[in-house]
């Protein structure tokens, strides 16, 4: 089920719409552990020099050859979203990577994945897999809803959006539980809240791009 950020409200448009549409809790707890487990076990822990304050945004490992995140990427749960968000046929995964928010870092500036990632947003989409419950001061998701209209300069190592050209009315912060997935547009502003908590947390990002032209129906809506 696609929804908007309210959750429990349906929406079959939502990253054209908002910039992003979360699917309630398909993944499943269970699943999401097992990722987690497994993923967790392919990556070098996070060095924390306590003396040194807090770690600053996200540790991603890129290219990560985890069986449990291949078979989660070409799952229907992921697909039959990606691909009416899409309005596509068929799509395929271009790059996966693990998200990893160390315990007691700090908040990660937004970005627009497209830029940062050097990806045509009309044929691409991100789709973020919580395997952890991300909330207020715990890594939740800092989305501009509507704020998808244009690339945006970036700045800094990691890059970041400028300041200046974020809407005035700020962040949504979108809570994600375990096993949720959020499907975001390429050019959507988007960061993470600071991790206040003791335990690193984990997202999958899966990239998909589609094949082919879009397909629409008469109306223009997305043909199932």
């Amino acid at each position: 089920m696609i929804t908007s950020h309210a959750r429990g409200s349906t929406t079959r448009t939502g990253v054209n719409h908002l910039g992003y549409a979360l699917v309630e809790g398909e993944i499943g707890w269970g699943w999401a552990e097992r990722i987690r487990d497994e993923a967790t076990r392919l990556i070098a822990p996070v060095p924390v020099d306590r003396n040194a304050g807090r770690l600053a945004g996200l540790v991603v490992a890129a290219h990560l050859r985890s069986r449990e995140i291949e078979v989660l990427a070409g799952s229907d749960t992921l697909l039959v979203g990606v691909r009416r968000e899409l309005a596509a046929d068929r799509v395929e995964m271009v790059a996966c990577a693990l998200l990893q928010l160390p315990a007691y870092a700090f908040a990660q500036a937004p970005a627009q994945d497209a830029v940062v990632g050097g990806f045509d947003p009309d044929k691409h989409m991100c789709a973020y897999v919580a395997l952890d419950s991300l909330h207020a001061r715990h890594g939740c998701v800092t989305a501009y809803p509507r704020a998808h209209d244009r690339a945006l300069e970036h700045h800094g190592d990691p890059a970041s959006a400028d300041p200046a050209a974020l809407p005035a009315a700020g962040a949504r912060h979108i809570r994600l539980c375990a096993g949720d997935i959020l499907l975001t547009h390429g050019w959507l502003p988007h960061g993470w809240a600071n991790n206040a908590g003791g335990r690193d947390l984990f997202v999958v990002r899966i990239l998909y791009r589609r094949l082919g032209p879009p397909t629409t129906s008469s109306t223009g809506t997305v043909q199932s």
